[in-house]
């Protein structure tokens, strides 16, 4: 069984980047892969976002 893969789409402000953090985190720890997709905006938060499969 292949391993279940999240797409976190989430705009370039803290508002959303925070709470997509924070489910990829928790979906990470389920043994989920998760990828996000942003904005330029939102690039700027990408530092504390996981590490990401």
């Amino acid at each position: 069984m292949k391993t279940p893969l999240l797409l976190i789409a989430a705009g370039g402000t803290g508002g959303h980047m925070f709470p997509a953090q924070a489910l990829a985190e928790e979906m990470l720890k389920k043994g989920w892969r998760v990828k996000l997709s942003t904005d330029a905006r939102g690039a700027r938060y990408t530092g504390g976002f996981p590490h990401t499969t």
